[in-house]
């Protein structure tokens, strides 16, 4: 295949990558970037790279001998969306799907970029735009997700993110930890610092890290566990998880910061009669869940909420139950 393209004016500045993204929205940034060091891309009659910035008019070419991989759109178990607009989209992110796989998934391995393209095909948005990812969720924390659906939408939300601007986004997630906490509402300031490439607690609070600050609320205690409230107001990688386990109340089921042990009712319930089938548990994922996001939006302020999912209300229910 062959793509001749020339730079508009709207998309001066940006990077190969970017624009290449737009034209080809249902294929893999990292299949765009492999076009790139394969030199299957040109600009003027030069091969370029990827993070290449472009000027108006030049001539941007892509050739390829082999067909690109593309996306397929497809439904996902609990994916749901709750807003639609025509520069964003936010939706409610199931809990155990990764936001992007690894560098080596293919297409077929990214159910959650397949979920959004399918909920854009059924709003009937022709051509399909592609999907821009603003923040990140842990592959088992469900919740709230934004996807800007042009590069503009997606350098104005990244930048109330990273406080660059008077208005930020704000953030509110629901966890549920391990034990009685005292206080009805606090904050933990506790810098943080990333341990590159060690997978179990991979991050770590320590001096001389990162500057983190998380405000949280406690809305119930329910036995030897409580629910809370979390208000990041920083955004570092696994703030929550690492600030609750920091003071004594890790969430339930996270396997770096505390215990991975599934929450099972046998543990929690005097007199509980097995019954033949093996025991399900009523939580064997992190108990994290990003409840809702309040932000400037390209039409005006927004605030997002995803319902609480099927699994954290069951476990409350029970916890209730047993209180």
């Amino acid at each position: 295949m062959k793509l001749v393209h020339e730079v508009l004016p709207s998309e001066a500045g940006r990077t190969v990558l970017s624009v290449l993204g737009d034209l080809f929205p249902t294929v893999r940034s990292a299949d765009l970037r492999e076009l790139c060091l394969l030199k299957s891309v040109s600009c003027d009659e030069h091969f370029c790279g990827a993070g290449q910035s472009l000027v108006a008019g030049q001539r941007l070419e892509l050739e390829s001998e082999a067909p690109l991989p593309t996306i397929r759109p497809a439904k996902l178990k609990g994916f749901e969306l709750l807003h639609l607009e025509e520069d964003l989209l936010a939706c409610s992110k199931p809990a155990g799907v990764a936001i992007e796989g690894d560098r080596e998934a293919s297409g077929e391995e990214l159910p959650l970029r397949a979920a959004v393209l399918h909920a854009l095909r059924q709003a009937g948005r022709d051509p399909l735009p592609r999907p821009r990812f603003v923040h990140r969720l842990d592959k088992d924390t469900s919740g709230v997700l934004l996807v800007a659906l042009n590069h503009a939408t997606m350098q104005s939300l990244s930048a109330q993110l990273a406080g660059e601007t008077e208005s930020r986004i704000e953030k509110s997630y629901l966890a549920l930890v391990h034990g009685r906490l005292a206080e009805a509402e606090g904050r933990v300031e506790v810098p943080l610092l990333v341990h590159s490439g060690k997978r179990k607690a991979p991050v770590r609070a320590d001096e001389e890290g990162k500057v983190a600050r998380t405000r949280f609320e406690r809305i119930e205690v329910l036995g030897r566990f409580s629910w809370v409230r979390l208000y990041p107001e920083t955004g570092r990688t696994h703030q929550l998880r690492v600030h609750m386990a920091h003071i004594g109340h890790p969430i339930v089921c996270d396997r770096h910061y505390g215990s991975s042990d599934p929450l099972l009712l046998s543990k929690l319930k005097r007199g509980y009669v097995p019954s033949r089938r093996e025991e399900r548990p009523l939580l064997a994922r992190l108990a994290l869940h990003a409840e809702r996001l309040r932000f400037a939006g390209p039409q005006g302020p927004l605030e997002i909420e995803a319902p609480l999912p099927k699994d954290l209300r069951v476990t409350l229910k029970q916890l209730q139950k047993l209180s």
